[in-house]
């Protein structure tokens, strides 16, 4: 008994002893790697430029203020004979924005921020001569920021003495800049910086916990137990803190009052006014273009048109879905007579999306805990809802929270959350098995209104015959005379919405199928866009084959290259690879011929199937239709993660007492990895709007920690 609790004693201890020497070795390193610039500092004797010269088109306006008249406006600094191994650069925009917090007005806050952001950037170009290049060296482009002090400190490798150096001011157009300083060989000051020191901790526990032959994964899922939902729980909700809080990291889309953004509050406003048509007039010399969709058409009458609306007929309408208004935007408005944009709906679904795909991946895990020999490890079942959760095209959702993304993030949720009621409507009974009526109703409402959002997601609908397709057939619990109020609660709900759809969609365009987005007032006529097969090979190419670009510089993850032998219109936005490498757990899915056999006793093989198939139906839809468009990736991505789910639950129950289940132990915790690094990459660096431009504040904050080198 003593040896017994001796080792328990010892292995505390020792466990102790570990984390505390984590803990010092990470201090060690903020101190002394991550600082390494400033005791490199240390002896630089600081020399301050103070006579300057300016090109033509600069104006000096005193006390060290600049006006530039454009974008390559220079500073000469001559003879400063010194060897040179940094320069400290503090300037500022003089513009004063005023005070920001107290306007109450939407769209002027916007615009306020919006400039309050862009002045704290200031985009410099350095080009000084060492002893090895008497015409100077061009360095690379450099942003400072005036309210983070490291961007100031530039770091320089240079040969011997420097005697010229000039700065490019890269942004400066028409902008009035203060030059406060310009110090050559400043010491960069100390800085301890705590965030850093817990992240760091909190990446190397994530690391230890979910590492190949890890204790944790010894803890078998178990929802009876209150630790485990607790620990669930508290996962789930600060997963929601921090998409929630990602959110709002670009000022873009959380005061965004661009026309375009605003079309929910139009829809509003018409349907509570009985009409589906929004209330502004269309340009006159719009109605009388033979082609309104034509764009050179419109310019060339000077016909203006409503951005991205949908024009029939002399009329303007929203042809995005109408689901999101009616969950949303009209009972906020009946309520309080708010205007809700798209971001506010957004930071509304999250928390439900999260806590949606806990309960579905639940609900599907459970089917692997029937039998004594099956287990879930609770490590794998949080590790896959994770990735589920922010790899779905995620980081782009949280840095594009608008009026785009909200349909297709609403369908996706609606479908989510659909399948979670299907899956779980299965009863025990004495008669083995009856179906809950109340989930058969909620999950076939929740797929019908898909078609009120995204209607290619509406796909989805037909994964019943995957999940019902034994009761309807042969147990006969579905669609039997036995089975009469079943059957409506399933059935009902997918008939009334339809049928609303029919309405809606025949009242504004005079067809039942039609949803109006060929009538879209945008860079090219659509009305026009054929169905052509040709542009599925370059939709197979970048939506699912295209290895993601790394480059050198934060945040390391950046578009792809787009090129293409279609002779034809292409509409073409960044995106960063395809979901085979950007989620490269998805290469899984090769082996369901594997487990075939293990999949069908689990009644999940074609659900599994239908899932892989309805996502490449929809992306090739996407890539004929409209395009290579980064938002389209969460159409189909979380069909192809939640079938990749199944796999890996289905090949962890099979193969884990076989010697290769090493290659799955080492491989996922990778996957989940690159899959986590990537979507922080895409919601910090986002090309499009970004938050480099839009807040650079926060990006050049995070940068410079990453970066400490510089």
């Amino acid at each position: 008994m003593k040896n017994s609790f001796f080792n328990i004693s010892v292995l505390k201890n020792s466990r102790k002893a570990k984390l505390s020497a984590v803990v010092l070795i990470v201090i060690l390193l903020e101190v002394f790697l991550f600082n390494f610039r400033f005791f490199q500092g240390i002896g630089y004797e600081p020399v301050v430029l103070e006579e300057a010269t300016i090109s033509s088109d600069v104006e000096y306006m005193g006390d060290g203020r600049l006006k530039f008249q454009n974008n390559s406006g220079k500073i000469y600094y001559s003879d400063i004979d010194t060897e040179i191994k940094n320069i400290y650069i503090d300037v500022e925009n003089t513009e004063d924005i005023g005070d920001v917090e107290n306007i109450s007005d939407k769209s002027t806050k916007y615009n306020m921020l919006k400039k309050a952001e862009e002045n704290k950037l200031i985009k410099i170009k350095l080009n000084i001569n060492d002893e090895s290049n008497s015409s100077g060296i061009s360095m690379p482009e450099r942003s400072i920021v005036s309210t983070v002090e490291r961007t100031k400190y530039i770091n320089l490798n240079l040969s011997g003495k420097s005697d010229e150096l000039s700065m490019e001011f890269k942004n400066a157009q028409n902008k009035e800049i203060q030059i406060n300083s310009v110090v050559l060989n400043k010491q960069v000051p100390f800085h301890f910086s705590l965030v850093r020191v817990l992240v760091i901790l909190a990446l190397i526990a994530l690391v230890y916990i979910i590492r190949p032959g890890s204790e944790f994964y010894q803890y078998k899922l178990n929802q009876r137990s209150i630790r485990q939902r607790a620990a669930v729980g508290v996962i789930a909700a600060l997963q929601a803190v921090i998409m929630i809080s990602a959110a709002y990291i670009n000022p873009m889309y959380v005061y965004n009052t661009v026309s375009w953004q605003s079309q929910y509050i139009e829809l509003t406003d018409a349907i509570m006014e009985g009409h589906f048509y929004i209330n502004e007039e269309p340009d006159t010399k719009l109605t009388e273009l033979e082609n309104p969709y034509d764009p050179s058409s419109r310019n060339e009458a000077g016909a203006s048109a409503k951005w991205d609306h949908a024009y029939y007929e002399g009329k303007y309408y929203v042809y995005f879905g109408i689901v999101p208004a009616l969950l949303f935007n009209i009972p906020a408005k009946l309520i309080s007579g708010a205007d809700l944009m798209p971001h506010i709906c957004i930071l509304i679904l999250i928390p439900i999306f999260i806590l949606m795909s806990y309960l579905l991946i639940y609900a599907i895990a459970k089917k692997f805990m029937q039998r004594k020999d099956e287990s879930v490890p609770l490590l794998l079942y949080i590790m896959l809802t994770t990735l589920f959760v922010t790899g779905i095209g995620t980081g782009f959702l949280l840095v594009w929270p608008d009026m785009y993304t909200l349909p297709i993030f609403t369908a996706v949720t609606l479908g989510v959350s659909g399948l979670y009621f299907w899956l779980t409507a299965f009863k025990e009974n004495d008669n083995g098995y009856g179906l809950s009526k109340v989930k058969l109703f909620a999950g076939s409402l929740l797929m019908a209104l898909i078609a009120g959002c995204r209607p290619q997601l509406l796909l989805v609908l037909f994964t019943a015959a995957a999940i019902y397709g034994s009761a309807v057939f042969k147990e006969r619990k579905l669609f039997s005379a036995k089975s009469a109020v079943e059957s409506l609660c399933f059935a009902l709900p997918i008939v009334l919405f339809a049928l609303f759809m029919f309405y809606y969609n025949y009242s504004r365009f005079g067809s039942v199928f039609d949803f109006g987005a060929q009538y879209n007032m945008t860079t090219n006529d659509m009305t026009a866009r054929s169905f052509d097969l040709g542009r599925i090979f370059q939709g197979i190419f970048y939506y699912v084959l295209q290895p993601f670009n790394i480059e050198g510089t934060f945040p390391y993850v950046t578009t792809t290259n787009f090129a293409t032998n279609y002779m034809g219109i292409t509409i073409k936005e960044g995106t960063y690879g395809g979901v085979l490498f950007i989620q490269p757990v998805l290469w899984i899915l090769l082996i369901i011929p594997k487990v075939r056999r293990e999949l069908k006793e689990k009644g999940l093989y074609a659900l599994t199937v239908m899932l892989v198939a309805f996502a490449f139906i929809i992306a090739f839809a996407d890539a004929i239709m409209a395009g290579i468009l980064a938002r389209y990736f969460i159409d189909f991505t979380w069909l192809l993660v939640l079938a990749a789910i199944i796999v890996i639950f289905t090949a962890y129950n099979k193969y884990r007492e076989r010697d290769y289940i090493k290659i799955f132990n080492y491989c996922l915790p990778v996957c989940f990895m690159i899959s986590l690094f990537i979507t922080f990459a895409v919601t910090v660096g986002g090309r499009y709007y970004s938050p480099m431009d839009t807040n650079p504040e926060m990006f050049w904050k995070i940068a410079s920690s990453v970066q400490f080198w510089l």
